[in-house]
């Protein structure tokens, strides 16, 4: 409805509410219809639609995942400074024979 519409139309009204409520339709005809649109690329399944976006989330998480791992690799670099080879770690002991 646009805003300067006045409202419907007397005769539009009129044969509106001559027309029955309930249009029986066979299941043969919407599925007809419904795969027509499909081929179309007008509708896709829903399930489908739920699958594909499952596994693009899948692969986002694995690639956040490993890209992660990577830059905590090249950044942590080595947890042990080069200087300092054979020193216990702070509170643990060292025993030597």
């Amino acid at each position: 409805m646009t805003p300067n519409d006045s409202g419907p139309d007397a005769e539009l009204a009129r044969e509106l509410a001559q027309l029955r409520r309930e249009h029986p339709t066979s299941s043969t005809f919407t599925d007809r219809v419904m795969l027509d649109l499909e081929r179309r690329g007008l509708v896709r399944r829903v399930a489908t639609r739920i699958v594909t976006r499952w596994w693009a989330a899948a692969a986002a998480a694995i690639i956040i995942f490993v890209t992660g791992l990577g830059v905590g690799a090249a950044l942590g670099g080595s947890t042990r400074p080069a200087g300092e080879v054979n020193v216990p770690r702070v509170g643990q002991s060292e025993v030597w024979f």
